[in-house]
């Protein structure tokens, strides 16, 4: 954002007596200030998705390092252990931190083949372990994949199952049509 005239991100747009200023291009400031809060918006997500999948790494490598013997030569492990890391679909978690309550007929979750009923263990790279007790993380992964396949883990009558989903616009609200409550 440009700072035009003294206005900046937080400068006033209106005059002393509540007018709009002249020397002020206002519209574009607010096109502006608006694009800039979507940007800290963005950033905020991804940092807390990398976040998370640096975690689930930490996490992992933790257990792996517990489970097995250090590699010879390597007293105590010796350092990082490479690993590969998938992102896009990680492992589920046997601990479901959500449950679907709602699933509106033709929304991409009913596509997807999620149920009222369903138990949650993952949703992309939301899992009970990062969930931080706020299904807001869900619609903001949501949100931050639509129109691309987000793996979703659930628990179905006991048994885990995987479904693909694609959070996308439809002619209802949201852009999964279901609801979910926290377990």
């Amino acid at each position: 954002l440009v700072e035009e005239n003294g206005v900046g991100e937080s400068g006033s747009l209106v005059d002393e007596d509540g007018f709009p200023r002249a020397d002020v291009d206002v519209p574009r400031v607010r096109q502006d200030r608006n694009r800039l809060a979507r940007l800290y918006n963005d950033h905020k997500s991804l940092s807390a998705e990398i976040e998370g999948a640096i975690h689930e790494v930490h996490a992992g490598s933790r257990t792996e390092r517990s489970d097995a013997a250090p590699p010879p030569g390597r007293p105590n492990g010796g350092g990082p252990t490479p690993m590969a890391v998938e992102t896009a679909a990680p492992a589920a978690s046997t601990a479901p931190y959500a449950v679907v309550d709602e699933v509106s007929p033709g929304s991409p979750a009913d596509a997807a083949g999620l149920r009222v009923g369903d138990q949650i263990l993952a949703f992309g790279e939301v899992v009970a372990s990062n969930f931080g007790g706020n299904l807001a993380q869900v619609a903001e992964h949501a949100k931050s994949r639509e129109n691309a396949i987000v793996r979703v883990a659930v628990l179905r009558a006991g048994e885990p199952e995987k479904l693909d989903l694609t959070p996308r616009r439809w002619e209802g609200g949201g852009l999964l049509g279901c609801h979910m409550k926290k377990l």
